[in-house]
């Protein structure tokens, strides 16, 4: 009986054919499987039952009847037995009949996401997937209803399988996508030292208002320059600068020891002129150092935009005693506009000149609010 029904339209499956002599019923196989419905087996054209017309196992296959002699008989491999403990080589199926509708399989025992994952035979003719039939879930629907009694069934090719959790240790980088990781999927104080690499956190990721004292070492040598200070300036003299006798004299203090908001003129004017912005209350220190005669004095004085402030408070002097050196010192807190400036000078009545020591002679201004 000749072979009714349509070529293979997709993928290679191997073949086996049998010889029947009306007696045989257990034939080897050239492939072990798992189970009978790994196989398609095709008696005179007609295609078997598993389960039912024929059972196989390994690389048996016994007939429930002995084929007769001269009947073509032959087998498909739809799934090789493999040698791991694993795998699973056999095909699910479901049997249905037909009563002349296009949905004859209510709900088949699986759901498939395509035509192409289930195998459908009607009367032992395979048919064509996406074009006899399409699929939907559970639901198998003809193009043509299947006349009333005619044998179904269906193979179901692809199944969705449950891998499981991944083993501890299997998942490497190389299987993460760039990005994919997000702040989500990572559990709070996982994130430890050990793990962040030197240098790699910039000011950019450090939130603003969130370094506090208690993250700050007490032996951890912060620099003042990286402090956010007000504005403030000190300076002092380079070397001893000479004054007149009975002159008012401006003084020179041109080194900066520091000056955070560069405000300070060390070169030209010698004056701390207050910035665009910067207007409010400073404190103003000034100290002269020398070694007048006995008895005579030296005078330092608050200069406010070229202008001596009116004493008391902004000058000071002091009488010295023979054989010693006299400093003279004087402060004041003042409300400061923007662009006013500040300059310290000095006098005395030694009469002749009179070095002023660069040691201990100072110019300090810090802004207070």
């Amino acid at each position: 009986m000749a072979y009714i029904g349509r070529d293979l339209q997709y993928g290679v499956l191997d073949k086996q054919t049998l010889t029947a002599d009306s007696s045989t019923t257990d034939f080897t196989l050239d492939y072990g499987v798992g189970s009978s419905t790994s196989l398609i087996v095709s008696v005179g054209g007609v295609i078997q039952e598993p389960d039912v017309a024929y059972t196989a196992s390994g690389n048996v296959l016994n007939f429930t009847e002995a084929p007769e002699t001269g009947d073509t008989v032959f087998v498909v491999y739809l799934g090789k037995e493999l040698s791991v403990a694993t795998a699973q080589s056999d095909l699910a199926y479901q049997t249905g009949t037909g009563d002349d509708t296009t949905t004859p399989i209510t709900t088949m025992n699986r759901s498939v996401p395509a035509a192409e994952d289930i195998m459908v035979m009607l009367n032992g003719v395979t048919q064509v997937p996406g074009t006899d039939y399409n699929v939907s879930g559970t639901t198998l629907t003809f193009t043509t209803a299947p006349a009333n009694g005619m044998n179904i069934l269906v193979y179901f090719l692809g199944i969705a399988a449950n891998i499981g959790t991944p083993s501890d240790g299997t998942v490497t980088t190389a299987k993460i996508v760039d990005a994919n990781v997000t702040t989500a999927k990572i559990a709070d104080a996982n994130v430890t030292t050990a793990k962040i690499a030197s240098d790699a956190i910039t000011t950019a990721k450090i939130a603003d208002s969130t370094v506090t004292n208690a993250k700050v070492a007490s032996n951890a040598g912060i620099d003042y320059s990286k402090l956010s200070l007000g504005n403030a300036s000190r300076a002092s003299l380079s070397a001893d600068q000479t004054l007149t006798t009975g002159t008012t004299t401006k003084m020179q203090f041109n080194t900066e020891d520091y000056d955070v908001g560069g405000d300070y003129d060390a070169s030209t004017n010698y004056r701390y002129t207050v910035g665009s912005g910067d207007a409010g209350k400073y404190l103003i220190y000034a100290a002269l150092n020398a070694a007048p005669s006995d008895a005579k004095r030296i005078r330092v004085y608050l200069y406010k935009n070229g202008s001596q402030l009116d004493p008391p408070g902004y000058q000071s002097n002091n009488q010295s005693v023979a054989g010693n050196f006299l400093s003279v010192t004087t402060f004041a807190i003042l409300e400061l506009a923007d662009a006013d400036y500040i300059e310290i000078y000095g006098s005395h009545n030694e009469g002749s000149n009179l070095d002023v020591q660069s040691e201990y002679s100072s110019f300090i201004v810090a802004r207070l609010d």
